[in-house]
């Protein structure tokens, strides 16, 4: 076949002078932490760590539990995972890095009702 005398590129020519690229997204956020505390069928308060960023998601908890979820949010992570997960959600709280790297999560001190200040 000829080209035109236009010196116009054939529909196939233009696509493929101009090949696909992924777009510029600026650097990965750093990885979050959130702990998920709740309820399980006996009563006891259980809870796993959430770890990721917008997208995907890790389930780590007791008994081995290690699932991965693609999700947006954390909440949308724990609502899928929901079966994989031993007890019922009740609070999500973003762990700061103080508590990740001293290991203790900060807990309120007990009040003791005999002790008058």
């Amino acid at each position: 076949m000829t080209k035109d005398r236009t010196n116009t590129p054939s529909p196939k020519e233009a696509k493929a002078k101009s090949p696909r690229r992924p777009a510029r997204l600026g650097p990965p956020q750093p990885p979050q932490v959130f702990r998920v505390e709740g309820i399980g069928r006996r009563g006891v308060i259980r809870y796993v760590k959430v770890i990721g960023r917008p997208g995907s998601w890790r389930i780590r908890g007791m008994d081995g539990l290690n699932v991965v979820v693609r999700a947006a949010t954390v909440e949308e992570a724990v609502r899928r995972a929901r079966r994989q997960i031993p007890f019922r959600p009740i609070v999500i709280r973003r762990m700061t890095p103080e508590e990740l790297h001293s290991g203790i999560v900060a807990t309120p001190p007990p009040t003791d009702p005999t002790k008058n200040t």
